[in-house]
């Protein structure tokens, strides 16, 4: 039962870490991304921000899960 919640949850986390890197534009914000004008930004802000640190979240979730489907027997 452990392991199959274990199992799901690594799942979301790592579709939930797909959308979060695919709003992540290289190279430019994300008003450019939907059809918006900008330039350079050298600092993340707002939106992007916020994107960023839950990517960053969901990374070390899902690491954790990783590690957790090891050690679950």
């Amino acid at each position: 039962m452990l392991k199959t919640t274990i199992a799901i949850a690594q799942v979301v986390f790592a579709l939930a870490l797909i959308v979060l890197t695919l709003l992540q534009e290289r190279g430019s914000g994300i008003g450019e991304t939907f059809g918006g004008q900008g330039g350079f930004h050298s600092q993340r802000r707002g939106f992007e921000k916020v994107v960023f640190v839950a990517t960053l979240v969901c990374l070390a979730a899902f690491a954790g899960l990783s590690l957790a489907t090891i050690l679950v027997k």
